[in-house]
């Protein structure tokens, strides 16, 4: 699972959790290591061993290969990958290449994003399927709060809050 952040963050660095995991999943060589230490530097304490840092090159490529290697060694996976909307075009292009080149093999990518923020995404992931989540309606709303809080603590005043608080976003009514 990656997270994208909306400020501040370095380019790849939605992939970053994801490889730490797949790291430790499946032996690499000292080559491969090398190139993910420059998206990793901890990547000597998370192996526990030196690790030298491979030559620049380019390193979207690299990191593309590597990541070939990794998910061929991988039996199967499930790659989260979440608010794509602010995961840079580097990021972007990464999943593109990686979902063409694993289309044979027992993987699954599921990407979440703010259709508002980044409309384009489905279309810049050839072959992506989609699934639009709707905005929730008074009835929606009243059942997801009858679920967490009993009916007995449900109002309509309360659905009235909540609809005008959240305009029915899944997220933002769990949180509220």
């Amino acid at each position: 699972r990656g997270q994208a952040i909306s400020e501040g963050g370095a380019p790849f660095h939605i992939w970053k959790s994801v490889v730490r995991r797949m790291v430790v999943s499946v032996n690499l060589d000292d080559e491969q290591l090398g190139i993910l230490k420059h998206l990793l530097p901890d990547l000597d304490k998370l192996l526990q061993r030196e690790i030298p840092l491979a030559e620049s090159g380019d390193f979207k490529d690299q990191l593309e290969q590597v990541m070939m290697a990794i998910l061929e060694k991988l039996s199967a996976s499930l790659i989260i990958l979440e608010d794509m909307q602010w995961a840079g075009s580097e990021s972007i292009t990464l999943l593109q290449n990686l979902s063409q080149k694993t289309e044979n093999l027992p993987i699954v990518f599921a990407a979440t994003y703010r259709s508002d923020e980044l409309a384009t995404l489905p279309k810049d992931i050839e072959g992506a399927q989609t699934l639009m989540l709707k905005r929730l309606d008074n009835a929606d709303i009243r059942e997801l709060a009858n679920s967490m809080l009993g009916e007995q603590n449900v109002s309509s005043t309360l659905i009235d809050l909540l609809q005008r608080e959240t305009e029915g976003n899944l997220f933002f009514l769990v949180e509220v």
